[in-house]
């Protein structure tokens, strides 16, 4: 009898060891949200010896995205699949050798781009599939696999899909959930080494967060700051070698701070500073690249800002999954930048946001642009991260002193100052107005402007512009104007006026 019960428990525990918990938690990413951030290499064999031509210098691989999980229990009891998700992943570029691989899921621009084939961008749509379960390994890891489709492939229109495996590490609330790519198997067959951070979008559980998707509204308004890294193809890119004077420097490496700012009339704009070890194939000292002033334009309304058609954009700037395409174009604008000033030179760019409110975003640059040449692809690898920047910046107008007396000997001419203060990254048109509203006396006095229209830089205070008050002669005169301010570019925030100027003697 006793042997019989011992068998039983035996039995019994058995049993238990077999089978999975019937209150194992279920997996924390089900049924939220998620920005990507893909950043790696091609896995390589080439050995570094630094001997010249044979460095060994690897292919960079990066992505950015977004992910919704369907619920809990929809991969076995715990686990879940994917609802809709889309990514733009680049590695290499479009180079052949070591062959790249550069997909997105929509296209874009397709009317303005050098191979006809556009560019690879958001649309909000449905062009992921995979699952996200518990390791097999252990109860601690967790095994995510990704099936990428995508519509435009290394510089063509082509539809297929990228499989990609990671290993994850959970966190407390899934808010923040980082992560390793497998090994190359039939879930990554493609041979990259990728790290995978992914980052809770808003605040809900639900599977659609809802971002608001206008620009100039929350959270598509206010001022952040951006850091990037680019790294550089190689020769047999041909985007690449076209940005060269010589052969590119093998491991290209450029950083790029910068600060963008979005107002509410839909107006944004900042300034980026590079830094990078491939100046266009020389090995003089680089350019003075800081303070280049931008202006940030809504993919959407490409066709618009070029003045020509765009043919495919975007349906609208952003979509219900947190995604968005701009494109960002670079001046100098008075600034200490010394970047060739290529007509209309610029970068496509798709983003994601992430966090509570959703100020915060993931950027890759997805190609390059200039008059001469319209959209090409990026010719390199290149992700950023934002970051809100609070308080906003602002345009203030300081006062100005509201009556000047013109002495002898006549006719004499006293300078009144306008002083323009920025907080803003941006580079803002400033254009004052003066209007008469009377005089009185023998009429021997008026007031003009001098300088104006005027930009007042990124962070600066600008005092160039004056309002010149004369007076011919010293019969008594007095003359009063009313003094407004407007910008095309950037809302004023205090100081704008009507603000009233006395002209006298």
């Amino acid at each position: 009898m006793k042997r019989i019960l011992l068998s039983l428990m035996m039995a019994g525990g058995l049993a238990m060891l077999a089978a999975p918990y019937a209150n194992a938690a279920a997996l924390g990413e089900c049924g939220k949200t998620y920005a990507i951030l893909l950043n790696g290499a091609q896995e390589s064999t080439t050995r570094a010896t630094g001997a010249t031509g044979n460095p060994g210098a690897l292919t960079i691989a990066n992505g950015v995205g977004s992910v919704t999980f369907n619920a809990a229990g929809t991969n076995g009891p715990t686990g879940c699949t994917i609802a809709k998700g889309e990514l733009i992943f680049n590695s290499g570029d479009v180079q052949t050798s070591p062959a790249g691989l550069y997909i997105g899921p929509s296209v874009c621009y397709q009317a303005v781009s050098a191979l006809g084939s556009g560019l690879p961008c958001f649309d909000g749509g449905a062009h992921m599939t995979g699952t996200v379960a518990p390791s097999p390994n252990d109860g601690l890891s967790i095994q995510l696999s990704i099936v990428a489709d995508y519509a435009w492939v290394d510089g063509s229109i082509s539809s297929a899909s990228v499989p990609l495996g990671f290993t994850v590490q959970n966190n407390t609330g899934s808010t923040i959930v980082t992560g390793t790519s497998n090994p190359t198997n039939a879930n990554n067959p493609t041979g990259q080494v990728l790290t995978i951070e992914l980052q809770k979008i808003g605040t809900t559980t639900a599977s659609d967060p809802a971002v608001p998707t206008a620009f100039g509204t929350a959270p598509y308004l206010g001022d952040t700051t951006i850091s990037c890294q680019a790294y550089g193809a190689n020769d047999t890119d041909f985007v690449a070698s076209l940005n060269d004077a010589a052969p590119a420097v093998s491991g290209a490496y450029e950083s790029t701070i910068g600060d963008l700012q979005i107002f509410n009339a839909a107006q944004a704009g900042g300034s980026l500073s590079f830094n990078g070890n491939d100046n266009f194939g020389s090995t003089t000292t680089p350019n003075n690249a800081n303070d280049c002033s931008f202006t940030d334009v809504p993919g959407n309304e490409c066709s618009i800002a070029l003045g020509m058609s765009c043919g495919t954009v975007p349906a609208a700037y952003g979509f219900a999954d947190g995604t968005s395409n701009s494109i960002a174009f670079v001046g100098q604008s008075g600034n200490s930048c010394g970047l060739a000033n290529t007509a209309g030179a610029g970068y496509a760019t798709s983003a994601v946001v992430y966090g509570t409110t959703y100020t915060s975003n993931y950027i890759t640059v997805t190609g390059l642009f200039s008059s001469a040449t319209g959209f090409v692809p990026p010719g390199g690898e290149s992700v950023c991260q934002g970051f809100s920047q609070v308080p906003a910046g602002t345009i203030s107008i300081l006062t100005v002193p509201a009556s000047e007396t013109v002495l002898a000997p006549y006719p004499n001419t006293k300078s009144i100052p306008i002083k323009v203060t920025s907080t803003s990254p941006a580079d803002c048109d400033i254009e004052p107005a003066l209007a008469s509203t009377g005089s009185t006396g023998a009429g021997l006095c008026s007031a003009s402007l001098v300088g104006t229209p005027f930009d007042v830089n990124g962070g600066t205070i600008s005092d160039t512009a004056t309002i010149a008050c004369t007076c011919t002669g010293a019969t008594a005169s007095t003359h009063t104007y009313s003094l407004t301010y407007s910008s095309t570019a950037c809302p004023i925030h205090t100081g704008a006026g009507p603000i009233t100027i006395t002209c006298k003697n």
